[in-house]
């Protein structure tokens, strides 16, 4: 049985990008592994490291750190203290009793912890340098129960935020219709106020009409009087006889 050890750094941007690591396989066998981190070419000066130990649920004895140049010197070595490793993610990290050796436990798939080189050790690292570590991996008995439950986990969470997601859409587009509805019955209920002031408008027009069409029949009928008056008027001032009895200028005139 196999698992990934990985030793990731960041440049001080408290970060651990995944192009910013070297890996190494080792055996759940239970023997003494030595693996070493070598570095690569670095634009910016070493900041922190984490240290990966398994992607799998797995224990890891750690015997010995050892920060050497490109020359195999060493410049920095672990005395032993558990302190060295920190902030424990899916991990626990606990010294083994009556050795200076640290017990690195997972309990998950990604057990990782931050590894606390000093500073003016490590800010010195240049490509070639490396980080030599002895390891013991230790089998676990119930590996493939805790991997199969862990992965089933992992499935059942992604799935719960896959529902989470989508309800939260589904309820975000049951908002969104509900807004919608009342934009429509608010156009609605204008476009029947417009309606009846549109016919509001038609009755009042059709008012007006018949009462241009009284007034026209009036002046209509005032037209044919007048012009009677006047045919009469004319027919009088024209009559010889009265003209005999009153002088022109005494005939009233139009």
């Amino acid at each position: 049985m196999m698992t990934k050890c990985e030793l990731f750094w960041t440049d001080g941007q408290g970060e651990f990008p995944a192009q910013n690591a070297v890996s190494h396989t080792l055996a759940l066998n239970g023997a003494s592994q030595t693996v070493q981190f070598t570095f690569p070419a670095l634009e910016r000066p070493i900041g922190g490291l984490r240290f990966d130990f398994a992607d799998t649920p797995a224990s890891v004895r750690v015997d010995g750190i050892a920060l050497k140049d490109g020359e195999g010197g060493v410049r920095w070595r672990w005395n032993g203290d558990p302190a060295v490793f920190d902030n424990p993610n899916q991990a626990t990290a606990s010294a083994v009793e009556d050795t200076p050796a640290v017990m690195l436990a997972g309990s998950g798939l990604d057990p990782n912890c931050l590894l606390l080189v000093p500073e003016e050790a490590l800010s010195q690292a240049r490509e070639g340098w490396s980080v030599e570590m002895a390891l013991v991996p230790q089998p676990d008995p119930l590996h493939d129960l805790k991997k199969a439950t862990m992965q089933r986990d992992l499935a059942i969470n992604a799935l719960t935020g896959l529902y989470l997601k989508q309800k939260e859409e589904v309820d975000n587009l049951v908002q969104e219709c509900l807004a919608q509805r009342r934009l429509n019955e608010r156009a609605a209920a204008e476009h029947l106020a417009l309606r009846q002031q549109l016919e509001q408008l038609a009755d009042d027009c059709r008012g007006y009409k018949r009462a241009i069409e009284r007034y026209d029949e009036n002046d209509a009928i005032l037209r044919k009087r007048l012009h009677e008056h006047e045919s009469v008027l004319k027919s009088i001032t024209s009559s010889k006889w009265l003209r005999r009895l009153f002088p022109i200028g005494d005939l009233p005139s139009r």
